[in-house]
This record gives structure tokens, C-alpha cells and sequence, in this order.
């Protein structure tokens, strides 16, 4: 149902497209997907603990009103000091955005636990 199509335009970079059924989804789909299937954010923590380094960060282009239909994609930047810092994170405050609350690591939310593994 979902996949991706990857390629890197310069080492330590790895650009993704996700795809459902052959086709780009858009950011808003995606943000659909994430909040209401368990199965794509399976599919998709599973395509992130996937990618071809051992820490990276994870980034995608700024969405508005005006460009959340476009398709959704993200880079993965090779981050290998990343692999020797310690998370830091509040339990007692999660954060909040305009799209609603994150759930914290203390929260029982299906994404802290695939992440966790």
C-alpha cells in the first residue's frame, strides 16, 4: 500500500517521497494518515528505522495553508555525532503546536513506544 522512493543527491543525504498505491501523497494526507492509521505509522516508523544511517536528522520543507497539498517528502541528513548525545525532554510539559498537542514520551501514544524500541 505505502512506499517510498528515495535517492541521494549528495552523500549523507537521502531525499524521500512517500507513496501510496504508485502515487506522491500530500502533506495533508499525510498528517491524516499519521493521526488516524496505525498501519502507516507503522509502515512509517518502520521506513525511518530503515534509513541507511546509524542517527540522522529528519527534515521536511515548511508547510502553510497555501502548500500543504503538495506532495509530502522529507530528507534524512546523516547525523553520526547525534548517535552520542543523550535525549533530553520534559515528561512533565509536553509541547504544543498549531496543530495540537504532541504527546510526550510519558504519554501513551502507539509513536513513543515504536520509538522507543
Amino acid at each position: 500500500m505505502w512506499d517510498s522512493d528515495s535517492h541521494s543527491p549528495r552523500e549523507g543525504t537521502t531525499r524521500v517521497c512517500v507513496l501510496q498505491d504508485g502515487e506522491a501523497i500530500s502533506y495533508a494526507t499525510a498528517i491524516d494518515l499519521l493521526g488516524g492509521s496505525e498501519d502507516f505509522r507503522t509502515w512509517f516508523v518502520d521506513a525511518l528505522a530503515r534509513a541507511p544511517y546509524s542517527s540522522y536528522f529528519w527534515e521536511t520543507p515548511p508547510i502553510t495553508d497555501t502548500t500543504i497539498d503538495r506532495d509530502f517528502e522529507y530528507v534524512l541528513v546523516d547525523g553520526p555525532t547525534l548517535a552520542l548525545q543523550r535525549a533530553r525532554y520534559s515528561v512533565h510539559s509536553p509541547s504544543t503546536s498549531r496543530l495540537g498537542q504532541v504527546p510526550g514520551p510519558s504519554q501513551s501514544h502507539p509513536i513513543w513506544a515504536a520509538m522507543q524500541s
